[in-house]
């Protein structure tokens, strides 16, 4: 039987291993911003530096994209994009 905690470890000891490394504990960032369901937000936002992307258009595109769900749903992945770097 696979040790999914010891094979996390091994993981993470492995990245760490790398000068520039990033660890990032989304899930606990998504439910601070308000829903677990915005942890790939969360993401987008912590990649959003090494992207080359203005960010306003990335919150743009969130605005537009979530458009029929009302600015509740909006802001919250707003929140959740901007969770990291604020």
């Amino acid at each position: 039987m696979i040790d999914f905690k010891e094979s996390v470890f091994k993981i993470i000891n492995e990245i760490k291993k790398h000068k520039n490394h990033v660890l990032i504990d989304v899930e606990a960032l998504a439910k601070q911003a308000g829903s677990l369901r915005t942890a790939n937000m969360v993401l987008l936002g912590a990649a959003l530096p090494y992207l080359g992307l203005p960010k306003e258009y990335i919150e743009q595109g969130v605005k537009d994209l979530f458009a029929s769900k009302g600015e509740d749903i909006i802001n919250l992945n707003l929140k959740a994009l901007n969770i990291v770097n604020k």
